[in-house]
């Protein structure tokens, strides 16, 4: 069995750079369509800012698949690691209760999810509260040469921080809670899905 799930994690590692590299392929025929369109409209702001977004697309593309596609193994990985403990404890690997296997994982992946995502939101709100501290003792100097102690637009200064820590902190979860569904995936994934065949002829049916 140990085989198997080894075979299943290089196939699953296959089907992950597959995609990843249709959705980059998807991007780049985009960014030539945009800039063939540019030729022939060499001042258009709204070509320039929509082959600017269709690059910076591309860069957070290649960066968030490699950081999801690594979750992404990391979780299976783990499911692996306690189908196998499960194995070695069954008398008949045909009793094994996968979903008491994909239960554990589950449960494993939520946990660290939780621990890992507290001391994130602690360790940016403590940095935001420092540069919040030091914006208000600059704000309280500049202040005080005019005599005021805070003024009105000192404290839009301080609101549109705050605004803007908000803003972070959500997006931060944003992306978080994405990363943790991506790796609940990959404990319920179907294993049909990992048949190499069956990806290099999804591949070629999405190229076609």
């Amino acid at each position: 069995m140990k085989n198997n799930h080894k075979i299943s994690i290089q196939n699953l590692r296959l089907a992950l750079e597959s995609r990843k590299q249709q959705t980059l392929r998807d991007l780049q025929s985009r960014l030539r369509a945009l800039k063939s369109k540019l030729k022939s409209s060499p001042d258009s702001i709204l070509l320039l800012d929509q082959i600017n977004d269709c690059n910076q697309s591309i860069d957070e593309h290649n960066e968030q698949s490699e950081i999801t596609n690594e979750d992404v193994l990391s979780s299976y990985k783990q499911l692996c690691l306690i189908e196998l403990k499960y194995m070695r404890g069954a008398v008949n690997l045909k009793n094994v209760d996968l979903k008491s296997c994909r239960q554990e994982a589950t449960s494993d992946i939520i946990n660290k999810h939780i621990n890992s995502e507290k001391k994130a939101i602690e360790a940016l709100q403590i940095d935001r509260q420092k540069q919040r501290n030091n914006l208000i003792r600059k704000l309280m100097k500049r202040n005080a040469r005019s005599g005021e102690h805070i003024d009105e637009a000192s404290n839009e200064e301080i609101k549109h921080f705050d605004e803007e820590s908000e803003s972070l902190r959500k997006n931060h979860m944003l992306k978080t809670h994405l990363n943790l569904l991506m790796k609940l995936s990959a404990i319920h994934l179907d294993s049909s899905l990992l048949n190499p065949k069956k990806i290099l002829n999804d591949t070629i049916d999405k190229d076609d």
